[in-house]
């Protein structure tokens, strides 16, 4: 759509053939053969991330389009997809807005709603699939006013639902960071406990062996061994304390950085709306 009259698309392989090349910013897409499949002969991989790519999903999100008019053809479509099935022979209103949602991360949606006009619901996957059907477009529609109300309220569910989705996806990635500082607090913390009371262990030791041996000199190099193992647990002492510190401020930091991340913001962008029929 976006290359009409500048490419010549090859369905069979994929591929398109750029006539000249298409002026990007501050630099051009080089004309040539461009393939989605990786392939040697191609000159160019046609992927997502591509500059042209970018380029043309910009330009399509920026265009303003009039309401439409399209009827998907379900009748002759070899593929047959069973939750269109009741629509045939049904008419409606369809809405699709870009939702963009910075929290935790920054995600694009696209939100689709649509219903009949005897005012039920197309679900999720119903909405979809519409556009997996060839379809072809008629005169602009009009009448839409009649049924903003009820095709925004059911656009607003749908909003509602993906953004409590979100939260509770971001609730879930809270719980995993605060399990993980857990789990290294604990094994930091059982670490140092563990060889203070191997310390303790060792100064019982070292005072029994003193206190029971008949040599001064051997008393002498047993004290001095106390005094080594006890300066030794005072140090792991601090550092017990220190980590028990550290922790708190990780756990502090982890608390502040989140709760800064979760506020939602919202920006959305209508992309178009249609009076859908299916035949």
């Amino acid at each position: 759509f976006m290359l009409r009259g500048k490419a010549e698309f090859d369905e069979a392989t994929m591929t398109f053939d750029l006539q000249q090349p298409y002026a990007l910013d501050g630099e051009a897409a080089p004309a040539g053969e461009y393939s989605i499949k990786r392939r040697e002969e191609a000159e160019h991989h046609y992927r997502m991330r591509h500059p042209l790519a970018e380029k043309l999903l910009q330009q399509a999100v920026e265009q303003t389009l009039p309401v439409a008019r399209l009827e998907f053809d379900y009748t002759n479509t070899p593929r047959k997809i069973s939750v269109l099935e009741p629509l045939v022979g049904k008419s409606g209103w369809l809405i699709a807005k870009r939702l963009t949602i910075s929290s935790l991360e920054t995600e694009d949606h696209i939100l689709i709603a649509a219903i009949s006009d005897e005012g039920e619901q197309l679900t999720d996957d119903q909405a979809q699939r519409l556009f997996n059907l060839p379809a072809s477009e008629s005169a602009q529609a009009d009448g839409i006013s009649d049924a903003t109300p009820k095709i925004e309220d059911c656009y607003e569910r749908l909003r509602t639902k993906l953004v409590s989705e979100i939260m509770d996806r971001n609730a879930g990635f809270f719980d995993e960071e605060v399990d993980k500082l857990d789990r290294w607090s604990n094994d930091l913390k059982q670490g140092l406990e563990s060889e203070i009371k191997g310390l303790d262990k060792q100064i019982r030791e070292a005072k029994k062996s003193a206190s029971l041996s008949r040599s001064l000199n051997e008393k002498v190099e047993q004290q001095k061994l106390v005094k080594k193992l006890e300066t030794e647990r005072k140090e792991k002492r601090k550092r017990l304390f220190d980590a028990e510190d550290e922790i708190d401020e990780r756990r502090d930091s982890l608390i502040s950085d989140t709760e800064q991340r979760l506020a939602v913001n919202e920006n959305e962008t209508e992309l178009f709306t249609i009076r859908w029929t299916v035949s």
